[in-house]
């Protein structure tokens, strides 16, 4: 059974491509998805055909369009997950609480982390079927976890070193102006390593009760 995941994923896809000339309708009618997908975040779609309609749409001269997506979200995309882990206590433990739920948003995606030292390493796991590109949507995934900590740790604050297993792109300029830190490619994992302290910080919104 193909992996679901909310159509939430392809928001600001539309002015992305209307901004480059493009018709997003045609371009999600062609890779064999619902116009809705373009409109109702709750629509479930086939992740493969999300991944292909991503890297499709790179080749029309948007390289950078996962980073693009990543770039204006914020934890209300990620529906009632975004709500969850807003309410936890410390950064650790809404990430946490991503990871269990993380099957409502994305069943082909998953969250880990591992301590070592001083350091944290949130790793991201995404079932790809063989020989299958997926460049955007890992720069989309990592990009909207880089958002949801920035979220967390305040506007000043930046990993440690952001890690990718795809190869390095023609341009690695949108990389360093998105995460403001050392972006890593052909890594044996994928995720962002963060200082030990930064996940043990409160979440100053969190209300217990809620």
């Amino acid at each position: 059974m193909a992996d679901l995941i909310r159509s939430a994923a392809l928001s600001g896809y539309a002015d992305i491509l209307r901004a480059a000339g493009h018709d997003p309708v045609r371009a999600v009618r062609a890779a064999g998805l619902p116009v809705a997908c373009l409109t109702d975040p709750e629509l479930k779609i086939a992740s493969a055909t999300l991944r292909r309609l991503l890297e499709e749409t790179a080749r029309k001269g948007i390289d950078d369009l996962g980073l693009r997506l990543a770039a204006e979200r914020s934890l209300s995309n990620l529906g009632p997950i975004g709500l969850i882990a807003r309410e936890q206590p410390t950064v650790r433990r809404a990430l946490e609480a991503m990871g269990h739920y993380m099957r409502l948003h994305n069943e082909s995606l998953s969250l880990r982390m591992i301590d070592s030292g001083g350091e944290v390493i949130v790793g991201v796991d995404l079932r790809v079927g063989p020989s299958m590109q997926y460049r955007q949507s890992a720069e989309l995934a990592i990009g909207v976890l880089y958002r949801v900590l920035k979220l967390f740790l305040g506007a000043s604050w930046k990993p440690e070193l952001v890690v990718f297993m795809h190869g390095t792109p023609r341009s690695t300029e949108p990389h360093r102006k998105f995460f403001r830190t050392r972006v890593a490619f052909s890594g044996d994992f994928m995720g962002v390593v963060c200082a030990l302290r930064d996940l043990d910080s409160p979440i100053s919104s969190a209300d217990p009760v809620m």
